[in-house]
C-alpha cells in the first residue's frame, strides 16, 4: 500500500492511499487544518474521500475543506463516501461542497427504531435513492425531513 499523512495537531489526520485512490480523513476539521499542505497526485484522475472517521467539522473547517476540494477536483471526479449525518447536512447547506464532479457516494442516514424507542444510523447509497425518498427499513422510520435531507441529490453530478 503506497500512503501519503498528513497530521494536523493532535485533532486531524488525512491519508492518501494512492492505490486505492482514497483519501481518508480522521478527527476533527477546523483551524488547524491548512488545506495547501495536502497535494494530491495529478495522474489520479477519481478519488473516493472517506469521512468514515470525520468527527465533526467546524465553520473554518468548512471554509478550508472546501478551498482544498477547489484545488483538487478541476480534472478529477470526487467520491465522498461514509459521509456523516453533519456532514451531509452541511453539504446540504454550504455551497462548494458538492459539485458537478463532486457527489456523495454513500452516506449515513437517521432511522427511528419504534420498538425499541432508539435512532440507528443506518448507511445508504445516493444510487438508491429515488424520488427524494430513502429505502425502506424493516421497523424503522427516517428521522429527518426526506426532502431537506436528501437536497444534495439533486446538486450533485451524475457520474
Amino acid at each position: 500500500m503506497n500512503t501519503t499523512r498528513w497530521l494536523f495537531g493532535e485533532s486531524l489526520a488525512i491519508h492518501l492511499d494512492t492505490d486505492s485512490k482514497i483519501v481518508f480523513v480522521e478527527g476533527i476539521i477546523n483551524q488547524k487544518f491548512d488545506h495547501k499542505m495536502i497535494q494530491i497526485p495529478e495522474n489520479l484522475e477519481t478519488l473516493s474521500i472517506d469521512l468514515l472517521k470525520l468527527s465533526r467539522i467546524n465553520s473554518y473547517g468548512i471554509r478550508e475543506f472546501i478551498l482544498w476540494l477547489n484545488a483538487i477536483s478541476s480534472n478529477r471526479q470526487i467520491l465522498y463516501v461514509n459521509c456523516p449525518v453533519s456532514f451531509v447536512h452541511q453539504a446540504n447547506m454550504v455551497a462548494g461542497i458538492i459539485k458537478s464532479n463532486v457527489m456523495i457516494y454513500s452516506f449515513f442516514a437517521p432511522y427511528f427504531n419504534e420498538l425499541e424507542d432508539k435512532e440507528e444510523i443506518i448507511l445508504l447509497y445516493a444510487k438508491d435513492i429515488i424520488n427524494l425518498k430513502v429505502p425502506t427499513q424493516l421497523n424503522l422510520v427516517f428521522d429527518w425531513d426526506e426532502e431537506n435531507f436528501l437536497s444534495f441529490i439533486e446538486k450533485q453530478g451524475k457520474f
